[in-house]
């Protein structure tokens, strides 16, 4: 029986890691979407061909082919002008078909020349509009697709109306028959969201309860804590959504927000520290580890995300804190070596109780439909910050030479006119497969060392999906009922990983091609997909090539400008927390900052994503100790998130207002500073300062009551880690550092 219970439990953990494995299903409806509209598209032109004429299979492909491509490529910021783009996709198709067949009769020559002009405007006009994009995207690829093909003249009509079919089709199925539900969309990432609590409170229960140290389950739980982070940016992104609506479940959107935030921050803490406890052998005290696992199950059953929360729940949470916090104080009295790690038990019972408190603010307000005045000024966040007078601001410069779209465009032209002299020398029967490879490995990528990796990531699944493809193609020859089914999974699949693996998707896509060609071709041999797998070699290498080569963007160079964009976000963040603890009339949401910043390194983290890949070779450890600082950075900005908004600080003391002044403008000029030694824009000598000083003016500031240094301290606490961190890294990349409690801080003040 215990192995059979053993089995009930690993199916429900997978079960609940699937469920949460794509935040509100995005993933899934967009496929569903793609494949629908693929199958009605098909089948509509079959049933066309059928009753009005008899025309090849090649025009039904192609059919189901531009809906799959009118689906992927449109991405607008609103529904409304995703619908206009849409609309506009047929006369792109047919207009791009007509002339180049046109001028393919004239030479193949100018049929080149107008593909290298159409990547061009693809990559360069997409910094204007997304739609631009879209229009020219679904013209090139309409042209490499009657290639593909072998399309012949006579059938130009055919096509026209497999594009209108096509279009059609999409256009039911996205905006008509399926459309889009934003408040739907919300509920199950919110779902997946409060799965994915759950399943990190699960495995830190097994990791408390397990007496052993076990690398494996703490690298698991690393893991989630990384995933965690993600689905609450997922939920956040659809908070901002204009469809959304103003509340969610009768709770206001940005307490949602804002309770999404702590949620996530508790699980961190948690990590943290059962990690540290179980370092330092705390679970070996019985009482310390049985308290901890019942307040995980606990845990687990109290949430603001569930639909009727049980109160009997909640009270239940509190007395487990209230035990724990009772048995503080005898195990110190025990062994002083308890001391190393009480403060960690400390926490966790500070930062749960925050959260309980938190739950009975959204039922309160659920209830009374009102805001708590104390954290009002945290939640409806319309007001934008002015700059004081005589204050430095940080400026995002563009690249002084070209835009990246420029650059993007011209690296393409002329990967893309190799591409197609070497198609016509090694393949002119596929001459366009070289070019499209080296095409394609330009999206999303702005510097070397991505375009590097997402060609090997190209090879690589195009490789594996060519050795599956040819296997399963010998054994599913002349079976159509199976071969049918096994393409629209193979297109369905490839599409539901394009957002995880680009390996993954270039599989399936190679895996649809196969079968596609087992179709028309009654059979796939060895040298076609030969051919294939060498073509996108060749033409992903000079991809990578012109990238590396011609007018190249450092990885290096763009992992900072990240940081510096990181930076920007950091000041805007810091300083509306300091100009709110100076009382000055501001109204600030701290949950989307710090969201906002998150975002900010995960693109950091993105870029540098190559440096890790031992396949390319192009680890660079000063980049990496540089990541670990701006790791450092945000987490304490998200503490002092977490920390500032609970109690509002007023400004008693005249002469504190001024010291948090001066300690906002001295961090503002320590970041300008971090951002002109990474952008490698600095002029004369870069300075950084550390605000002894000013830390000891605060915090010997005499409070009648007590609250405001309790508070105050707490808060600026993580202010004192940020500019610490800041002055630490400044130094390691040349910068002299100061103190305000030297001489030369004199001249410097009266500057600011």
């Amino acid at each position: 029986m215990k192995p059979q219970m053993m089995l009930i439990e690993k199916i429900k953990y997978w079960w609940a890691r699937i469920v949460a494995a794509d935040p509100g299903r995005i993933r899934l409806l967009w496929a569903s979407k793609v494949i629908v509209s693929v199958m009605v598209a098909v089948g509509l032109m079959t049933l066309v061909t059928a009753l009005f004429g008899k025309a090849p299979i090649t025009v039904v492909i192609f059919a189901g082919v531009l809906a799959m491509l009118s689906n992927v490529t449109v991405n607008d910021d609103s529904v409304a002008s995703e619908r206009i783009t849409t609309l506009l996709l047929p006369l792109s198709s047919a207009l791009a078909l007509t002339l180049a067949t046109f001028l393919e009769r004239i030479s193949h020559v100018y049929v080149d020349i107008f593909l290298l002009l159409i990547i061009f405007s693809t990559l360069y006009l997409q910094r204007f509009m997304n739609r631009y994009f879209s229009i020219c995207m679904v013209a090139f690829m309409s042209i490499y697709f009657s290639a593909l093909l072998q399309v012949q003249f006579s059938l130009l009509g055919w096509l026209y109306v497999a594009i209108g079919i096509s279009i059609l089709s999409t256009f039911c199925v996205k905006f008509v028959f399926w459309k889009e539900r934003p408040d739907k969309t919300l509920d199950r990432a919110v779902g997946s969201f409060r799965i994915q609590v759950n399943l990190t409170l699960e495995l830190l229960t097994e990791i408390i309860d397990d007496l052993q140290l076990r690398t494996r389950r703490i690298h698991s739980l690393e893991n989630n804590v990384l995933i965690l982070n993600e689905y609450a940016r997922t939920v956040s992104e659809q908070l901002d959504s204009e469809e959304t609506g103003e509340t969610w479940r009768g709770i206001p959107l940005n307490r949602i927000r804002l309770y999404i935030f702590d949620s996530a921050m508790l699980m961190e803490t948690l990590a943290s520290a059962v990690r540290q406890l179980k370092l330092l052998r705390a679970f070996e005290y019985d009482d310390v580890r049985v308290m901890l696992v019942q307040l995980m199950r606990c845990l687990r059953h109290v949430s603001a995300l569930r639909g009727e929360l049980d109160s009997e729940d909640l009270r239940e949470t509190e007395r487990v804190l209230e035990q724990l916090k009772r048995q503080l104080g005898p195990l110190k009295a025990d062994n002083k070596d308890i001391e190393n790690w009480v403060y960690l038990l400390r926490r966790i019972q500070s930062i749960t109780r925050h959260i309980i408190k938190g739950i009975r603010a959204i039922e309160q307000s659920k209830n009374k439909k009102e805001y708590h005045e104390h954290i009002a000024p945290f939640l409806n966040a319309e007001e934008v910050t002015e700059q004081g007078e005589g204050e430095q601001t940080i400026e995002l410069k563009a690249d002084r030479a070209l835009s990246p779209e420029l650059r993007k465009a011209i690296q393409a032209v002329l990967a893309g006119a190799i591409a197609i002299a070497l198609g016509y020398l090694l393949s002119p029967s596929h001459k366009y497969w070289m070019l499209l490879s080296g095409f394609v490995v330009f999206f999303g990528t702005a510097s070397v060392g991505r375009t590097m990796f997402k060609a090997f990531q190209r090879f690589l699944g195009t490789l594996i999906g060519a050795i599956v493809g040819f296997a399963l193609d010998s054994l599913i020859i002349g079976k159509p009922a199976i071969e049918v089914p096994l393409l629209f999974l193979s297109i369905f699949l490839g599409f539901y990983f394009v957002r995880i693996s680009y390996t993954l998707m270039s599989f399936w896509i190679t895996m649809m091609l196969a079968i596609m060609y087992n179709l028309l071709l009654g059979g796939v041999n060895e040298q076609l997909l030969l051919y294939r797998v060498f073509d996108t070699l060749v033409g992903a290498g000079l991809g990578a090539c012109a990238t590396a080569v011609f007018l190249p963007k450092k990885t290096e160079l763009k992992i900072k400008e990240a940081m510096v964009e990181f930076l920007a976000a950091l000041s805007e963040n810091i300083s509306a927390h300091l100009e709110r603890l100076m009382d000055e009339p501001i109204q600030v949401n701290g949950a989307q900052l710090a969201f906002n910043l998150e975002s900010k390194l995960a693109d950091i983290r993105a870029e540098a994503d190559p440096l890790r890949r031992p396949q390319l070779r192009i680890r660079q450890r000063g980049i990496v100790s540089e990541y670990t600082t701006f790791v450092a950075i945000n987490y304490y900005a998200k503490h002092l998130v977490a920390s500032s908004y609970r109690s509002r600080v007023p400004g008693k003391h005249p002469h504190l207002n001024k010291t948090l002044k001066k300690v906002k403008q001295l961090l503002n000029k320590n970041i300008i500073t971090l951002c002109q030694l990474l952008s490698g824009d600095v002029k004369g000598r870069a300075v950084v300062w550390e605000m002894q000083k000013e830390r000891e003016c605060i915090e010997r500031s005499p409070d009648n009551d007590g609250e405001v240094a309790r508070t105050l301290i707490n808060d600026m606490y993580y202010i004192w880690r940020i500019n610490k961190s800041i002055v630490a890294l400044s130094e390691r990349l040349g910068a002299h550092k100061y103190s305000t409690q030297e001489s030369q801080t004199t001249s410097y003040t009266k500057e600011i």
